[in-house]
């Protein structure tokens, strides 16, 4: 019975720990995605490029056209940058999620 009670006192130091780690894979997901995108998002004045960046929990891109470049319209052809580099960060969280449970 003993055993019990220290394991049930350690509940919410163990599930603040594993909040904490996370949160830091969020975090570190994010600015991989932010990073990628940036270094995706194809260059003609930069606009684009400088748009993009991290507000709160979110990956943001501000810039007007970036819909029409992400996703191409009928006079220009896709050139994905945002969705790409949204793969690769959901692969990073899933890879550091699962360490933060192991």
């Amino acid at each position: 019975m003993i055993e019990l009670v220290v394991v049930m006192n350690r509940v919410p130091e163990v599930t603040a720990a594993g909040v904490r780690k996370a949160e830091e894979a969020a975090t570190s997901a994010r600015e991989l995605i932010a990073k990628l995108a940036e270094e995706r998002a194809p260059v003609l004045s930069g606009e684009l490029e400088g748009s993009i960046g991290i507000e709160g929990e979110d990956v943001v891109v501000a810039s007007p056209h970036a819909l029409f470049v992400e996703f191409g319209t009928v006079f220009m052809a896709a050139e994905p940058f945002l969705m790409p580099s949204v793969k690769d960060g959901e692969r990073l969280l899933d890879v550091l999620m699962a360490s933060a449970l192991a």
